[in-house]
């Protein structure tokens, strides 16, 4: 949500280091802000940290979701810390893989992962 910025919105996402990263050279730190100015009140909630591939459009305001890929990886994995906040608080991540078939997008798989606090 760093694109947030520029409507005068704090930053949320950040290159962790050291002992929040798990393995190889970079991952990401996820953190919880309160959208100043939110650009898209019906699609975003107020208090908010996302990341997401693929790129955003200012005006209108939207999100072009994910990005072009030939590989045929045998498996996707990934490590994730999740410290909630307040017992209010949730995280989650999910996942779409998707072909193209010449006119549309075939969903090949999905898997999402919610974590709340009790």
């Amino acid at each position: 949500m760093n694109f947030l910025s520029a409507f005068t919105n704090p930053v949320s996402a950040f290159k962790a280091t050291g002992v929040d990263k798990h393995s190889g050279n970079y991952a990401l730190k996820l953190k919880t802000v309160y959208l100043n100015n939110n650009p898209a009140p019906n699609a975003l909630h107020d208090s908010i940290g996302y990341v997401f591939t693929g790129k955003v459009v200012i005006s209108p305001p939207s999100l072009k979701l994910g990005v072009p890929y030939t590989g045929r990886p045998e498996k996707l994995e990934f490590w994730a810390k999740y410290l909630p906040t307040d017992t209010n608080d949730m995280g989650g991540v999910s996942t779409t893989l998707l072909k193209w078939n010449g006119t549309s997008s075939d969903t090949i798989a999905f898997g999402d992962q919610k974590s709340v606090p009790q």
